[in-house]
């Protein structure tokens, strides 16, 4: 028996570093040492609720896997496969997969979290492309009423097609990737309507609004085939496919074999070289512990708490030492510690009118304007708030609909909570932090949502 995943065909990862704003008083971020970088260790995936590998001939017209069957249709052909994977069969209308328990009952019924995994090399010619077909009934689909999830796997690339329609086509919920006509290793991972594609240990693709597959299928649990499309009398996969596995729950990306991608946790914290406010105490949910040298020093504390009280701005300097649980080294930056000289807060507008003016000339009698985030900051001693960003919204919804006002909008308000005065704004929900942010810790930020 093979590992649950090959490793086979890793495609080199790149993981985005999220950027982290701090605001300082003065200068940008001192230069650093080359980050030390931490491979993510892969997970071991949990045995599957069918395996086949298709090294062998199938018994008594079924491949087995457990308490799993593979029933043949047609005359099984199994040819060499990949080299190093043995024999895989060769799929055609001749020879396709009917996936069963031992009993005879469905594979997936009630389930909504699986992992479909395999192994393919699909023909250029003479290949409609159904490499998987899970259906509420073995019957014909119908065009606007069509009640399925699909896998069409042909060498000019991939396609996941989940519906669940009675009037129209809804394809809202389907998965698209470029790939080609070589091997290629590929997961299907279903979480509830959550759908993620995998080629070659890769995300391409993902989609949050698909149907879950226990409404797609029903009750009784459907059909789940491999190799066979039910439309007309039946479309087909022609090609090759290998290592065939099917998950009772949403595999993760490490359990995926989507491992060795480098993790920054010095980029990750984000410290600038300018520090007028509290440090992290964690990273990534790992704890962080503090220490400092220097003149400083005094001023850190294990937990990251700044002491800032009795700084001028000209501050002091300090060296911190960051040890996170887990990373062997720890980090280290040249700092200076200032007192806090100013405020930054995030708000939303509303529409405020005096004697039936409107103070903002530019906001919307609809209230649309609460859909958009704006920052302005103030001088420390001061009370008049300075619109930053030439006043213009940092985030904003998309969407050209009309949306009544949401009172779940919120804003954050870093450092004070007292009412800024000199602007239009109608700021709500107030939550007090510390000055401005220098721990690399994201600003709270509003959101609206809506429903599709």
């Amino acid at each position: 028996m093979r590992n649950a995943l090959p490793a086979r065909r890793c495609a080199p990862l790149a993981i985005g570093v999220v950027g982290l704003l701090a605001a300082s008083a003065a200068g940008a971020p001192a230069m650093a040492a080359p980050p030390v970088m931490r491979a993510v260790a892969p997970a071991v995936a949990p045995a599957p609720l069918a395996s086949f590998d298709f090294d062998s001939a199938p018994t008594d017209g079924a491949f087995v896997s457990g308490d799993a069957r593979a029933n043949v249709q047609g005359t099984a052909t199994l040819e060499a496969g990949e080299p190093g994977h043995g024999t895989a069969a060769r799929l055609s209308s001749a020879f396709w997969l009917d996936l069963k328990t031992a009993g005879g009952g469905a594979l997936l019924a009630g389930r909504d979290n699986v992992t479909i995994s395999y192994d393919s090399r699909p023909d250029a010619q003479g290949n409609v492309g159904w490499a998987v077909f899970a259906a509420s009934a073995n019957t014909p689909q119908t065009y606007g009423r069509e009640r399925y999830l699909g896998v069409l796997d042909r060498a000019d690339g991939l396609v996941v097609e989940r519906y669940l329609n009675t009037a129209g086509r809804d394809a809202s919920g389907n998965l698209t990737a470029p790939a080609g006509g070589a091997w290629k290793h590929v997961d299907l991972v279903l979480s509830g309507e959550t759908g993620r594609l995998y080629v070659d240990h890769e995300l391409v693709a993902a989609n949050l609004t698909g149907e879950a597959l226990s409404a797609i299928l029903g009750q009784d649990g459907g059909v789940l085939q491999v190799g066979k499309g039910n439309w007309g009398g039946g479309e087909y996969f022609s090609g090759l496919i290998d290592d065939l596995r099917v998950y009772d729950r949403a595999l993760t990306p490490a359990e995926l074999g989507v491992t060795g991608a480098p993790v920054d946790d010095r980029a990750a914290l984000g410290i600038p070289s300018v520090v007028i406010g509290d440090l992290p105490d964690e990273v990534r949910g790992r704890a962080v512990t503090w220490s400092a040298s220097g003149p400083g020093a005094g001023r850190i504390a294990p937990d990251g708490t700044v002491d800032t009280a009795g700084l001028d701005d000209a501050g002091v300097a300090a060296r911190l030492e960051a040890r996170v649980d887990g990373d062997a080294d720890p980090f280290t930056w040249e700092v200076t510690l200032q007192r806090p000289s100013g405020e930054i807060a995030a708000y939303v507008k509303t529409v405020t009118t005096t004697n039936g003016v409107k103070d903002d000339p530019l906001a919307y009698a609809d209230d649309r304007r609460s859909d958009a985030l704006y920052v302005a900051a103030r001088a420390a001693g001061t009370t008049a708030w300075t619109p930053l960003n030439r006043g213009q919204a940092i985030l904003s919804v998309g969407g050209t609909t009309p949306r009544p006002p949401n009172p779940g909008r919120r804003w954050a308000h870093r450092a004070s909570s007292a009412t800024p005065t000199g602007t239009s704004a109608s700021w709500r929900r107030r939550t007090t932090r510390p000055a401005a942010s220098t721990s690399g810790a994201r600003p709270t930020i509003a959101r609206s949502t809506t429903s599709r």
